[in-house]
């Protein structure tokens, strides 16, 4: 299988065992001969392991507010990361709540 067909199915399926076989593969082929498509294809590998890594941290953070949800610390690390993902507005109506609850507090 080719650097493509496993870029592709690692887009399609996220499976990290197609990442782990194209981005060996990636690095050789960019290494013999560098060109845009490569570098493009290696580059949007990169990023959609990131992007999977971060939803997975996302994950990690909102079960740490449910355990812990008066650590600031927390709540920052979701935020960051769901505006790393581009979806800050997941992260707004939870904090839209807790203003609500308490519209006097200077820390919501």
């Amino acid at each position: 299988m080719d650097v493509s067909e496993l870029l592709a199915r690692y887009e399609a399926r996220g499976d990290e065992r197609d990442f782990e076989a194209a981005k060996p593969l990636f690095e050789q082929s960019i290494a013999e001969a560098e060109d845009a498509r490569l570098l493009t294809g290696y580059g949007y590998l990169l990023e959609s392991h990131g992007r999977n890594e971060v939803r997975q941290a996302v994950a990690l953070y909102e079960r740490a507010i449910e355990l812990d949800p008066d650590d600031d610390k927390l709540h920052y690390h979701l935020i960051g990361a769901r505006a790393g993902l581009r979806e800050p507005e997941r992260a707004v109506p939870l904090y839209e709540q807790r203003l609500a609850a308490s519209p006097e507090s200077l820390r919501e």
